[in-house]
């Protein structure tokens, strides 16, 4: 996927230089840059706000149905984002593959949170309307959190994580960080990065089936 160097124009004044595949249609590409640059997506009277995408150098509105290739936006052109309260025309947020995947991963996340005496967990900086791209995960269970100095585990009943569902997912597993101590073979105690099998995940594993599997290896039935 081909990137373009622009200059995205904010509907604040500001400015962002920024990499922006050139083979995606606007209508895919705006509730990304939306997400991204975290735009409100309800205006002050509770209505939801919607933006459009302007090229400077075409003295233009971009339409939905074209890429930046098709288009013909030159390289570094300055792309004006307009915000709009939602009419005809204008892209919503949920329009896009990604956030339909990140709103069912949340549902996903309250179903297995309702079932489970085990797992818990908070939408970290969500905003309303959209669904939440990082997660504090609490497992309690008995696991190792450390080892003294005699080489005798030391335990604790709770343990946490965050999770990122960052631009590359679900093509990508998560981000994750362990937040609390841990001694594992597959956690980095000292930074809290966290290993998992490769081969295991794909796109179609869902959030939820990642904490499972983590929950398990806090337990120590699932390691490698």
């Amino acid at each position: 996927m081909p990137d373009m160097n622009v200059t995205l124009v904010l509907p604040s004044g500001g400015a962002r230089a920024a990499e922006i595949p050139d083979d995606v249609n606007i209508h895919d590409l705006m509730p990304e840059l939306m997400s991204l640059l975290e735009l409100p997506t309800v205006g002050p009277d509770g209505r939801p706000m919607g933006y459009r995408l302007d090229s400077k150098a075409l003295g233009r509105e971009l339409k939905e149905n074209e890429t930046l290739a098709a288009a013909g936006v030159p390289e570094n052109d300055r792309l004006m984002l307009t915000a709009d309260i939602t009419a005809g025309g204008v892209v919503s947020v949920g329009g896009s593959p990604r956030m339909r995947r990140l709103k069912a991963d949340y549902e996903l996340m309250q179903e297995l949170a309702a079932r489970s005496d085990l797992i818990s967990f908070k939408a970290v900086d969500a905003r309303p309307g959209v669904p939440p791209e990082r997660y504090i995960v609490t497992f309690a269970c008995k696991s190792i959190s450390s080892v003294d100095r005699a080489g005798n585990p030391q335990y604790s009943m709770r343990h946490q994580v965050e999770i990122y569902l960052h631009n590359q997912y679900p093509q990508r597993w998560p981000g994750m960080k362990w937040l609390t101590p841990i001694w594992h073979p597959n956690i980095n105690h000292l930074n809290g990065s966290v290993c998992i099998d490769a081969a295991w995940w794909t796109a179609s594993r869902s959030l939820d089936r990642l904490i499972v599997m983590l929950g398990e290896m806090v337990q120590w039935k699932n390691f490698h």
